[in-house]
């Protein structure tokens, strides 16, 4: 059972929050110019996450790979799921969430460019979905772990070289893009993306990514 608390079920999956996540859109909230310009802001978040874990969770449910259980957290989403050892099937699921999301992002564009929505609300909406998901796939697909490019890189490699140099290869890889997503984000003063960078890099330096098997 993941840490924090239910607050929903969707398609037969039970999706959970910590505590943590749900003072984060508090802090949107109260700290967004307008309430209603914050409101869309915290939808179009959790909007946005559910979709890309919900992408997991059915390629999970396509691939054999058992129930899932959805987690939002401060950092993100996780889809949490029994092992999958087929390798192939790895990649399918790591890559299916940021599928997903770019998927929302071109019918969140669709949307904008032949409805022509009046509303001001709604046209700031649609523009907040989609560049988080063209934001936030585009970030999952780096080669680091535990992002899903990481771990996409780490099955196509551990079904040529096994696990262990598998593992091996993609610290030795997350490192080194961490450390340039920390650089690159530092240049344009984007203190998140240097958090995040950092977070990963400590993650991967300190042994905490791939593992043997």
């Amino acid at each position: 059972m993941p840490r924090g608390f239910q607050i929903g079920r969707l398609f037969g999956t039970d999706v959970y929050a910590t505590g943590g996540f749900l003072v984060l859109l508090a802090l949107y909230y109260f700290m967004g110019d307008s309430a209603a310009g914050a409101a869309t802001w915290c939808i179009a978040v959790v909007l946005s996450l559910l979709v890309h874990e919900f992408g997991h969770v059915f390629a999970v449910r396509w691939l054999g790979g058992g129930s899932s259980t959805v987690l939002l957290w401060m950092m993100g989403g996780l889809c949490i799921h029994g092992p999958v050892y087929h390798r192939g099937k790895q990649f399918g699921i790591s890559i299916m969430g940021p599928l997903f999301g770019f998927a929302l992002a071109g019918a969140t564009w669709l949307v904008a460019r032949y409805t022509e929505p009046s509303h001001p609300l709604f046209l700031t909406f649609l523009g907040q979905v989609l560049w988080i998901n063209l934001i936030w796939s585009a970030l999952n697909l780096l080669p680091i772990w535990p992002l899903d490019g990481g771990q996409a890189l780490r099955a196509v490699l551990a079904a040529a070289l096994g696990g262990y140099r598998a593992a091996s290869i993609v610290r030795v890889i997350s490192i080194g893009t961490a450390g340039a997503m920390a650089y690159v984000a530092h240049l344009y003063g984007l203190t998140i993306g240097v958090l995040l960078a950092i977070m990963l890099l400590l993650e991967n330096l300190q042994g905490a990514g791939p593992s043997r098997d």
